[in-house]
């Protein structure tokens, strides 16, 4: 299915389409939707993609998005379980850039976030 989700921190959920249907969002676009000025764009365990803010969690009053936090943790390893994998396989070499957070807050999407198929994304 070849929509986007617009998922509000807020609760509410809409479908969104790009200005161009044929190329699909401009990050232009995307920018303006999010509300931001960079994008992270991370991997979900159903194959869409979801946008967020990446630098979200800088701001001064974090607002957690429960529907897109959901979605996001569908699938997705522990971090503190993931840790002790990279830890067995590299040794030393290893560093755990995540060390002092909690899984809870490695694994929560702040703000607005969109889903949508990745090439819809150019």
């Amino acid at each position: 299915m070849n929509k986007a989700i617009l998922l509000k921190s807020d609760g509410t959920i809409q479908e969104i389409k790009p200005n161009n249907a044929k190329t699909g969002f401009d990050f232009k676009e995307l920018y303006s939707v999010l509300e931001c000025d960079m994008i992270e764009i991370v991997n979900l365990a159903d194959g869409r993609i979801m946008l967020v803010d990446e630098e979200y969690r800088f701001k001064d009053v974090l607002i957690k998005n429960i529907e897109a936090t959901e979605l996001y943790r569908q699938g997705r390893c522990r971090p503190s379980n993931q840790s002790v994998i990279n830890k067995a396989q590299y040794g030393e070499n290893f560093i755990d850039l995540t060390e002092g957070e909690s899984d809870e807050e490695i694994l929560t999407i702040y703000g607005n976030a969109i889903v949508c198929p990745s090439n819809m994304v150019r």
